[in-house]
């Protein structure tokens, strides 16, 4: 394989925005990457995944009410990467 620089080499950024931070209710994730392919897993610190979501739009609002107190991972999967973000549910 020839590469035409190091541009090649590197790894796609896949960034999003999760906020409120900590949060009680519900957090926005928002990309600015189209985000209509992706899916969204949360999980808990011991790895146990506690909610998905699909079919997302620009911006979205997932519901954690139900999450009990405590830290979150959210993994965003698009077709480009994977990107992981913590969270605090208050």
């Amino acid at each position: 394989a020839v590469f035409a620089g190091t541009e090649d080499l590197e790894p796609q950024q896949n960034t999003f925005e999760l906020f409120p931070n900590p949060a009680t209710d519900q957090i926005t994730i928002a990309s600015a990457s189209n985000l209509e392919k992706a899916t969204i897993h949360i999980y808990d610190l011991r790895g146990k995944l506690v909610q998905t979501e699909y079919n997302l739009t620009g911006q979205s609002i997932s519901n954690i009410s139900m999450l009990e107190k405590g830290q979150y991972i959210v993994k965003l999967i698009q077709d480009d990467g994977v990107s992981t973000k913590k969270f605090i549910k208050r």
